[in-house]
């Protein structure tokens, strides 16, 4: 009995010695060295180059989680997306299984440009990417006018929940300069067509309609 009570505690102390070494490990690391394949990576999975132009910091435990600066999306002439730090957060258990689950992620200083929407149109009869969202937050999102360096909209704070892309799915835009605030729905996607429901409250007069 005591070679067995022994031999479980050298196994624990191990297991204890290997996630100490899991947590400390990425901090010691230089992942900025490894920006091209990280690189690589996000953008195999969400079908649009990635690059990675600032800071990374990567941990893996308690879940793998991304903290990068200066990240954009689209081609290099041109990106749809830029953002100024974004922090994401992964299900572990859905990456073994080949699925990206964000549980949750913020981004700050997000640029939109207005060309996405061609984009999304192009793409609606293809099969959204393996990838869900429990919880997105966008602060300080603008949207650029196609073609231009105008803002149609600016200063946004957005909440997304898409646990699948292909929906159902929950989003909450709130502009807080004008006091306006929009709630609603997306049902499932079917033949690239989806159901809305949505409410617009205006805090200011406080008044609030269906859409």
């Amino acid at each position: 009995m005591r070679i067995i009570r022994e031999s479980l505690t050298a196994v624990a102390a191990l297991l204890v010695l290997a996630l100490i070494g899991l947590a400390v490990a990425p901090h010691f690391l230089d992942w900025n060295a490894h920006r091209d394949r990280l690189s690589a990576y996000l953008s195999a999975k969400t079908g649009q180059p990635v690059r990675l132009g600032g800071d990374i910091r990567l941990s893996l435990l308690p879940t793998p989680e991304l903290d990068a600066d200066a990240v954009t999306v689209g081609s290099e002439t041109r990106s749809l997306v830029s953002i100024g730090r974004l922090t994401v957060s992964l299900s572990p258990l859905a990456l073994a299984r080949g699925v990206v689950q964000i549980t949750s992620a913020r981004a700050d200083k997000v640029i939109v440009r207005a060309e996405i929407a061609d984009l999304v149109e192009r793409q609606k009869s293809e099969p959204p990417p393996r990838i869900g969202i429990d919880r997105l937050d966008l602060r300080g999102l603008s949207v650029l006018q196609a073609g231009t360096e105008k803002a149609l909209v600016s200063g946004l704070d957005v909440v997304l929940e898409a646990p699948d892309l292909a929906g159902p799915f929950r989003f909450e835009v709130m502009d807080r300069a004008a006091g306006r605030e929009v709630r609603g729905q997306v049902g499932k996607f079917e033949q690239g067509r989806a159901r809305l429901r949505a409410s617009l409250e205006d805090h200011r007069l406080a008044a609030r309609s269906s859409l």
